[in-house]
Order: C-alpha cells, then sequence, then structure tokens
C-alpha cells in the first residue's frame, strides 16, 4: 500500500479503517501480507488494525517505491493473512 490519506475534515470517522480493512480483506490473499510504510506519527493506526511493525530498513531495499527519498522517515507495518 503507498498511499492512504483522508481528509483532515473526514478524520476520525472510520474512513481510514474502512478503507485499508477493504483492501486487505479484497485484495490480500492466504500466504500474503500487506505492508505500509507510513511515518512515525500513524503507528498507532496500524497497531490498531493488528499490523505488525517490521524492519523498514529491509523492507525499503527490497522496494523501488519504498526506496524513494520521500520514505526516508518512514516506519513499515505488515499484516499477513
Amino acid at each position: 500500500m503507498e498511499s492512504l490519506a483522508v481528509s483532515r475534515d473526514y478524520r476520525r470517522q472510520g474512513i481510514g479503517r474502512v478503507l485499508t480493512e477493504t483492501l486487505y480483506e479484497a485484495q490480500v490473499f492466504e500466504g500474503e501480507i500487506l505492508i505500509a510504510l507510513t511515518l512515525f506519527f500513524n503507528n498507532h493506526f496500524y497497531e490498531k488494525l493488528c499490523f505488525e511493525k517490521l524492519n523498514a530498513k529491509a523492507i525499503k531495499q527490497l522496494d523501488d517505491v519504498a526506496s524513494q527519498e520521500k520514505h526516508r522517515y518512514c516506519t513499515a507495518w505488515g499484516k499477513k493473512k
């Protein structure tokens, strides 16, 4: 998952949770993992959705998008099905 953003006016209404859970249920198959890169202030969001913290450095080395400079300070979270 590369980007997920909810407009400031609509935050704290469960929209991000519904979008993330819908993506997970529809696109992640048995044995696969959904990986999210995020800035530290979103860590609690992924914890609440039962994602596990991953080694961000290792994830960034495996993916061209994740290795971009804009993800320099991101943490990595994953949820396996």
